[in-house]
């Protein structure tokens, strides 16, 4: 965490520039967010399954969104795709680095894509 600290705003800074800010938050920071002033009236997207909804603390989160006149969105999405369409999306952003995540088969990226492979596995990040 601290080779990260040079990047770190604050809850004053958060508040100060609200309207220029995208945080990505879990129920967990609930705490935290009732301290940002000007949060009132953000959008909240949710991007999970839909069942999560229905969690202690997903349905706390929504008590807040709803006290915070918060608007909810709720747009669904997936982290599985084909590899025909992975190459799309490569072929289209041209990024310099892909970093499989939650895959079963990282170690065949390298002869799927001509770009640097960055391996993540067991918390340890490989560039092949």
């Amino acid at each position: 965490m601290y080779r990260y600290k040079g990047y770190k705003i604050t809850r004053e800074e958060i508040s100060d520039r609200s309207g220029e800010i995208m945080m990505m938050v879990r129920p967990s920071m609930l705490k935290d967010l009732g301290l940002i002033k000007n949060i009132a009236g953000a959008t909240f997207i949710y991007s999970l399954w839909e069942g999560y909804l229905e969690d202690y603390s997903l349905q706390k989160m929504m008590r807040f969104i709803k006290k915070k006149n918060m608007k909810f969105c709720q747009v669904h999405i997936s982290g599985h795709a084909e590899i025909a369409t992975l190459k799309k999306v490569v072929k289209k952003l041209k990024p310099g680095k892909i970093i499989p995540i939650h895959t079963f088969h990282s170690d065949k990226y390298g002869g799927l894509f001509s770009r640097k492979i960055v391996q993540v596995s067991d918390g340890e990040v490989f560039v092949v």
